[in-house]
């Protein structure tokens, strides 16, 4: 049983829809001077806590001189945790969705030290995913905090040492094994490895390299999960992984190679008669057409994609071991990957041919004058 906290100035709701009955017990903490309620947050030596951005909207027990936002209250707990590790914990930032597109930009500042951020209707809406991931961050911290500052990465990978290859990584290494503190080690798992296309796979990934659509692609991950390439590492029961060297290995039996470079409805008719199951081919976002190449999951609407539809997007943290993000051409179209939230920024090397998308024909790839 895990025990957390959230603080807002208002909606107390939020705290019932983060915790899940008899796992992870959430109870709602009103705001209150910013060193006198993190020393009560350490006090109680939580398990999790989760706040609002904003949380000098409505004010009871502090005047507005005392006012601050949720990226200071996060930044006084961290300081804390660097020097004394044993009182770290999951923070999670909370926030209505027109404040989260003013106001928040990961990796930039204060803004990098949340573990997640929620918009609070992505809680009401997607509330066992959510609590799931919420759950997995209380593991996993519980596991480093027992650890003392001696973080292996091949050990919290998951890995026996004879596949150590695939995640010893220098930059990685270096990065979780200098780590002062647990939330170090999950920042650097999380955006190095769970939420980039690099040694792990997502379920979405997974599908566009087996050309099948994400709503059939389920069997085929339980027969990968039997070969074992199910991720079973830190953060891997909130965010399921597959290894890529582990689905290298299991496609080329099926398909006789890569098999990206088989059209898409090829693809699904080899894995239907290979898994004694029904697939359904990926259609192509653009023209939704299933012959195509799809190899690989937009980064914007995740749906399975192919090279020549697509652009690269701009990510100057990208490792060397992880691709570049691509977004297909239907979202630079309709401009979804400005409404993404952050917004998602195309590299400038593909800006002339963003402006011929713009004017393009779906069907004959020809720009309308």
């Amino acid at each position: 049983m895990f025990n957390g906290y959230f603080i807002d100035d208002q909606d107390k709701i939020y705290a019932e829809l983060l915790g899940r009955k008899d796992i992870l017990n959430i109870e709602y903490v009103e705001v209150s001077e910013l060193t006198e309620l993190a020393r009560q947050l350490l006090d109680m030596r939580p398990d999790i806590v989760a706040l609002d951005y904003r949380l000098d909207e409505k004010l009871t027990k502090i005047g507005p001189e005392q006012t601050y936002k949720g990226s200071a209250l996060a930044q006084h707990l961290r300081d804390v945790a660097i020097e004394q590790p044993e009182l770290d914990f999951p923070i999670i930032l909370v926030s209505s969705e027109d404040k989260l597109q003013k106001l928040y930009r990961p990796d930039r500042t204060a803004h990098d030290l949340f573990d997640r951020v929620y918009t609070k209707a992505e809680i009401r809406e997607d509330t066992e995913r959510v609590q799931a991931e919420n759950i997995d961050l209380c593991e996993a911290y519980a596991r480093l905090r027992k650890l003392e500052g001696k973080f292996e990465v091949v050990e919290l990978a998951g890995l026996d040492p004879i596949d150590a290859e695939q995640i010893n990584f220098q930059e990685f290494r270096e990065l979780v094994d200098t780590s002062k503190a647990p939330h170090l080690v999950v920042k650097a798992f999380y955006r190095q490895l769970i939420r980039r296309v690099g040694p792990l796979l997502s379920m979405e990934d997974i599908a566009a390299r087996l050309g099948v659509s994400t709503e059939s692609v389920c069997p085929a991950l339980r027969a990968l999960d039997d070969a074992g390439g199910r991720y079973k590492g830190l953060l891997s029961e909130g965010w399921q992984r597959w290894w890529l060297y582990r689905f290298d290995q299991w496609a080329a039996d099926i398909f006789g190679g890569r098999p990206v470079r088989i059209p898409a409805n090829d693809r699904a008719r080899i894995l239907s008669r290979a898994l004694d199951n029904d697939f359904s081919a990926a259609k192509s976002p653009w023209n939704e057409r299933e012959d195509e190449l799809i190899s690989f999951a937009c980064a914007c609407c995740r749906r399975p994609t192919e090279i020549r539809h697509s652009v690269s997007l701009f990510d100057p943290t990208v490792p060397r071991y992880s691709a570049v993000p691509r977004i297909c051409w239907d979202c630079v179209q309709t401009d979804a990957h400005r409404r993404a939230s952050p917004p998602l920024v195309i590299a400038d090397s593909e800006l002339e041919l963003v402006s011929d998308v713009l004017r393009m024909d779906r069907q004959t790839d020809e720009v309308v004058s």
